[in-house]
């Protein structure tokens, strides 16, 4: 069921503000909304962690997919809070969005 929100939910977001911005969150949302969601509910993990089976895999390579789209998310929302900034308060919180998603970059990106 979440899954389906995941997916139909963001459509309510581009009919407010039309742009390439929201059909790119509607699409990563959607992504994460059938890889974690529907594919890694249908694909259950193994109880015994020795033994990797194709579900498992595909419930890995799933959940690996969704949750990278779902990470990008927050960072193009900000962008279109700013952009779009319908008032002062709504672009300065699209502002205090986009500073913390960089330093949550910085901060999670491995030190190579």
């Amino acid at each position: 069921l979440s899954g389906i929100v995941f997916c139909v939910a963001p459509f309510m977001l581009y009919q407010k503000y039309n742009s390439g911005l929201s059909i790119a969150i509607w699409i990563l949302l959607a992504i994460y909304g059938i890889g974690c969601e529907i594919i890694s509910g249908f694909c259950p993990l193994n109880e015994n962690k020795k033994d990797e089976d194709v579900i498992t895999k595909i419930h890995g390579g799933a959940s690996a997919v969704g949750f990278m789209t779902l990470l990008i998310v927050p960072l193009l929302l900000a962008i279109l809070q700013v952009v779009v900034g319908i008032s002062p308060v709504g672009a300065g919180y699209g502002y205090i969005t986009l500073s913390c998603d960089i330093i949550r970059a910085i901060i999670l990106t491995p030190c190579a």
